[in-house]
């Protein structure tokens, strides 16, 4: 990291990216400053103080007081993303030798105003370092890198498009930004017509002057899929729902917004009509099987994490769990939970043997103490499936990580199991430099509609 000074750190989760972010720190007697998710932020906090001589300074609060600790002239300053648009002008003032994005993924929407806010105050300060750490560099499609790239500088960027577009009358002349070291949708085009007509070989090389990647060899989680019956009332609305789909799509030009607000609702009644019908009080099946899994671990005394894509549906689980007296931790994304605490409950406390977690839980967390994952439904990346897997599959886990996906017998969920698989392929194959990609726009859409 230190000789490259651009770079992607892309380690498999569990692998200790902070700790080797931190490690560069203190070798170079860099100062810094640390973008990480919110429930990140004491976690980089404790490690900087665990594993180096550097002073940290967490920014939180209101105006005022995060006003003084800008001025505390500590090594590291540590925030959360959402501060880049607030606090942009003490941020830009602030003496850093490197800039850190954790779980960088959140920067790749090039439109998002945190993203372009981020890459203003990098070029205002211009650091000689600039460090991504992300297990999940790709996402969803190969245009993930765009952003990503661009925040290194526009040099990379260009430097990746040079390598594999073909050269023609003199070569590749560079990028024009809307502002400095910001790139624009022209120059997003350009990256994406360079990489569709990419050569495997040269992305490869393109990428490997800038990213650093190691995979754990680690013994592999076990992985079981239960699959579990609807009830009636969940086949008849299902029905319901699956043609007033398959209408909406009939139209060359239909709505890709509300064809995904339908497949969301045939989600979610592959889990309860609850999620639909807040009145709905009938168990169904996978309701039965999540309290099943959560009455065994606490009879064998183990600790289990069950990940939803719904915040609601983890609000039903809760309630549920609340109702047969089974204590749990609850970490999800809204400003009711501490996330640390809940943490803290689920680690410290030997009554607590389950929790509950939204997209919140997948980053940054480390949860050894849980060798069972349940993910009550499967989301559309495949990637995060390893962000939850790494939660408790890292460095001081003794145990093999046991895998549970409960797989409702409905048609969307059939369909997500073969976009996953075909994702899960992507994925891999861009990380070892094939070049797949694959979007849920129409024609993706439709295609799910098609088959059987």
């Amino acid at each position: 990291m230190i000789d490259k000074k651009r770079a992607m750190l892309c380690d498999t989760v569990g692998m200790g990216k902070t700790i080797q972010a931190i490690a560069a720190l203190q070798e170079e007697d860099l100062t810094a400053i640390v973008f990480a998710p919110r429930s990140l932020r004491k976690q980089w906090y404790k490690e900087i103080r665990k594993f180096s001589d550097l002073k940290p300074q967490v920014i939180y609060g209101s105006a005022q007081l995060r006003k003084e600790q800008y001025r505390t002239g500590k090594d590291v300053y540590i925030l959360n993303y959402e501060k880049s648009l607030v606090d942009q002008d003490y941020i830009s003032r602030l003496d850093a030798d490197c800039i850190i994005l954790d779980e960088a993924q959140r920067i790749k929407n090039f439109r998002a105003r945190r993203t372009i806010a981020i890459k203003e105050i990098s070029n205002r300060l211009n650091p000689e370092f600039r460090w991504i750490l992300t297990a999940t560099p790709i996402q969803n499609t190969l245009s993930d890198l765009y952003s990503l790239l661009d925040f290194l500088n526009g040099d990379t960027l260009a430097s990746v498009i040079d390598k594999v577009s073909p050269k023609r009358g003199g070569g590749w002349k560079g990028y024009h930004y809307m502002r400095p070291g910001i790139a624009g949708p022209y120059d997003r085009q350009k990256f994406m017509n360079a990489i569709r007509g990419m050569n495997q070989n040269d992305l490869y090389s393109a990428l490997d002057q800038i990213m650093l990647r190691r995979i754990s060899d680690r013994i592999p989680p076990s992985v079981k899929t239960y699959y579990l019956d609807m009830n009636a009332d969940q086949k008849s609305l299902e029905k319901e729902f699956r043609n007033n789909f398959q209408a909406l799509i009939k139209d060359d030009l239909f709505s890709v917004t509300n064809a995904l607000a339908l497949m969301t609702r045939l989600r979610q009644l592959s889990n309860t009509p609850q999620l639909i019908n807040p009145r709905y009080t009938v168990m169904t099946p996978k309701l039965k099987e999540i309290l099943a899994i959560a009455q065994d671990m606490v009879s064998f005394d183990e600790k289990v994490i069950f990940f939803s894509e719904f915040k609601k549906m983890t609000d039903i689980v809760s309630t549920m769990l609340t109702r047969y007296r089974i204590r749990h931790a609850y970490m999800h994304g809204e400003t009711s939970c501490n996330p640390d605490s809940e943490k803290e409950k689920f680690i410290d406390n030997k009554d607590v043997h389950v929790m509950l977690a939204t997209r919140t839980g997948e980053e940054g967390h480390n949860l050894q103490v849980a060798h069972h994952i349940v993910n009550i439904e499967l989301p559309y990346n495949p990637s995060r499936i390893g962000q939850r897997i790494g939660r408790c599959d890292r460095i001081g886990q003794s145990h093999t990580v046991k895998v549970i996906n409960l797989h409702s017998q409905s048609w969307i969920e059939e369909r997500i199991l073969d976009i996953i698989y075909e994702k899960e392929e992507l994925f891999d194959d861009v990380i070892n430099m094939h070049n797949k990609h694959i979007e849920l726009d129409r024609k993706m859409i439709r295609q799910i509609a098609t088959e059987t």
